[in-house]
């Protein structure tokens, strides 16, 4: 059942890649991918948008998609964990027939609901979300955020406590020396120094509009925290790489190999160390679903099950 399932999931990626490069075209012509377009062009994709509420000091961009055109109880569930740790979320959904009664289910949690057309990848629905957002130099920190992890499954608040003091200006919950040194993009942190720099506007109108999404990784999730750093700012991570195998490496016999042959992402083959020793809040979708590594999941599963408040209802269609 788990292969038929994993095949499943593999053509569905497969469409939708399909339907990624049939979205080149749009109302105004075919979309030139080394073309970097202005307001215009990203608020010419927009479908819905709903007034703004905005009564906080931490502001969230939330990058969605479903191909039924819903919005699970599980990101329900994240997004009303990012609003009681206190920030204002832009949900922007690529989900372009979502009904009007989940709309409003939304406009009730989040701060303002945007639902545009599927071009783009996150960074487009962050681009986005960042325009509708107008002034955010004001805001003590941003996050960019995706549905792509499962959680949080330990505390939100004590990592963005944790990390209120840190001295990184961009921070992941976890980082990556795959290809090049990045915080990742699942959840990403500006604090309010590059706020109120040039940094932003200077990143956001730069973004194009890609299919291939190992090039988006490249230009944008890599890109950002290369650009930052060539600009003098700091990158890290709550969970930093160097510090989970200098445990392991220390502590943890059974995973030395994994670390010992260079390096890896760690969200897909230490989450049970994350998670018990580094209190991550995140387990990656793609984990559970795909399972990449074929590592051994039980660890996670037990934690999330017996050590969280996350409802483990949750991940069922994960590990059946």
């Amino acid at each position: 059942m788990h292969i038929i399932k994993k095949i499943i999931n593999r053509i569905y990626r497969i469409q939708s890649k399909l339907k990624s490069v049939s979205a080149k075209y749009f109302s105004a012509g075919k979309i030139n991918h080394d073309t970097v377009y202005d307001d215009n062009f990203w608020s010419s994709l927009v479908l819905f948008e709903s007034e703004g509420k905005w009564s906080n000091d931490k502001l969230c961009l939330f990058a969605h998609f479903d191909r039924n055109n819903e919005v699970s109880d599980r990101i329900y569930y994240y997004l009303k964990s990012l609003s009681d740790a206190g920030f204002d979320i832009v949900f922007v959904s690529t989900s372009s027939g979502m009904p009007e009664s989940v709309r409003d289910k939304l406009i009730d949690i989040v701060s303002k609901v945007i639902v545009r057309k599927n071009i783009g990848y996150d960074f487009g629905s962050w681009r986005t979300g960042y325009q509708y957002a107008g002034d955010i130099s004001h805001y003590l920190s941003l996050v960019l955020t995706n549905d792509s992890v499962i959680g949080p499954v330990n505390s939100l608040i004590d990592m963005l406590d944790a990390m209120s003091s840190s001295k990184f200006n961009v921070w992941g919950v976890t980082d990556n020396y795959e290809i090049n040194y990045h915080a990742q993009s699942y959840f990403l942190c500006l604090d309010s120094t590059i706020l109120k720099s040039d940094f932003l506007p200077e990143f956001m109108s730069g973004i194009k509009v890609h299919d291939d999404k190992q090039m988006v990784i490249n230009e944008y999730e890599i890109g950002l925290s290369q650009l930052a750093l060539s600009k003098g700012f700091s990158v890290g991570a709550y969970c930093m790489y160097d510090d989970v195998v200098d445990y392991i490496m220390s502590s943890a016999d059974e995973y030395k190999d994994r670390v010992s042959k260079g390096k890896i992402n760690s969200t897909l083959w230490l989450c049970d160390v994350l998670l018990s020793e580094f209190k991550s809040p995140f387990v990656k979708v793609e984990l559970f679903r795909d399972n990449p590594h074929s590592v051994d999941l039980s660890g996670c599963i037990e934690y999330i099950s017996t050590r969280s408040d996350f409802p483990v209802d949750y991940i069922k269609e994960y590990t059946r």
